[in-house]
């Protein structure tokens, strides 16, 4: 099985919407150097609909290598209401995280560990978690 690898911004109490509101003044040099490499190591993004729909409606108008990458790379989007994406290489994964979803409920008990934990000079911090060693 593959790990799944979950990048996310997120302030210290716990906000991850509104974006706008908080998050451009955060950005850096080192946080943008970590994107791109992420997704470069990525063999597919694992998404849910919010996600997915903000994400498909930029994404496929822009250039670069980054835009060219995410583009290019295997979408999966978990959703119940998602039919027909039209977004290129994206396959809608109908019943993830509902009550029948095995992966779903052995994640609630699985522990982790954090490890290779970045500190960026503008205050972010990058949190990696793994299954203990």
């Amino acid at each position: 099985m593959a790990k799944i690898v979950n990048s996310t911004f997120v302030s210290l109490d716990g906000v991850v919407n509104h974006m706008e509101k908080w998050h451009f003044d955060y950005l850096s040099d080192q946080g943008d150097q970590l994107a791109p490499a992420q997704l470069e190591e990525a063999d597919a993004m694992l998404m849910g609909r919010d996600t997915y729909e903000v994400y498909a409606g930029a994404w496929p108008s822009r250039d670069g290598d980054y835009a060219d990458r995410i583009n290019a790379i295997p979408k999966y989007v978990a959703s119940s209401t998602l039919s027909d994406p039209t977004w290129h290489g994206t396959q809608v994964l109908a019943g993830v995280g509902d009550e029948n979803d095995v992966l779903f409920e052995a994640g609630l008990h699985t522990r982790l560990e954090t490890f290779n934990v970045q500190a960026f000079d503008n205050g972010v911090v990058v949190l990696s978690f793994r299954k203990p060693t």
